[in-house]
């Protein structure tokens, strides 16, 4: 993330030192403008519903001191998809791919995220699920 504007302040063009004495002479409440730079290549929101009997079929893999997700850097601790099961929400809806990262499970962010908290975030899920992948 980028700090774009602190209050009314641009950040824009402001060294390193002159952002952290803004930051630090706010008052209690803080309006911050961000921008993540650049995003992340192939974001997408991706919404499933499960029919009754029918999960989302969704395998992840992954996370914070866990086992390795990503298939191509074994020292990232995202959380990535490792299987679409066919007859499942997922695989009928065909926009969700193996080795995938999982940023937001129903607005739910799973950066730095460990596996188990990535688990129950699935496991509160009903029959709808919104996932933001890249």
């Amino acid at each position: 993330l980028v700090f774009v504007q602190v209050n009314e302040y641009d950040l824009q063009a402001a060294a390193h030192q002159e952002a952290v004495q803004c930051l630090s002479q706010t008052s209690d409440t803080v309006t911050l403008t961000v921008r993540h730079e650049p995003p992340p290549r192939g974001l997408k929101e991706v919404n499933l519903v499960a029919q009754p009997g029918q999960g989302f079929g969704l395998s992840i893999r992954g996370g914070v001191n866990g086992y390795a997700g990503n298939p191509t850097d074994s020292s990232d601790e995202g959380i990535f998809i490792s299987k679409v099961i066919f007859g499942g929400a997922a695989a009928e809806n065909g926009q969700l791919l193996v080795g995938q990262r999982i940023l937001q499970v129903n607005n739910i962010s799973l950066l730095h995220a460990t596996h188990d908290e990535a688990r129950r975030a699935f496991q509160e899920v009903v029959d709808r699920l919104s996932l933001l992948v890249c």
